[in-house]
């Protein structure tokens, strides 16, 4: 499922800020694009090792992919034509 923001054109907002609990790690994406797909790692059914010893349990993971609204290229004739330019910026504060 994709989120769709309401000012897809303003590059100065952020679109997405996440925080942890205690408000000591906080992430800040802006982009140009018109919409997001977050994944999580709710696949993972026991602890898996991904370095150093350390291990990823059930929802640890995040994923933010930043794209076009969904059916994008059927809907804006466009796309053919246009040079296409996409940022986006990940601030990790």
């Amino acid at each position: 499922m994709a989120y769709c923001f309401k000012e897809p054109d303003d590059i100065e907002m952020a679109k997405i800020e996440l925080t942890d609990d205690t408000e000591t790690n906080q992430l800040v994406i802006r982009s140009n694009q018109e919409a997001c797909v977050i994944y999580t790692a709710n696949k993972i059914t026991a602890p898996t090792p991904i370095n150093s010893g350390r291990h990823m349990t059930k929802y640890q993971g995040i994923t933010f992919e930043m794209q076009r609204k969904p059916n994008y290229v059927h809907e804006a004739m466009e796309y053919l034509t246009d040079d296409y330019y996409t940022f986006t910026e990940y601030e990790i504060l």
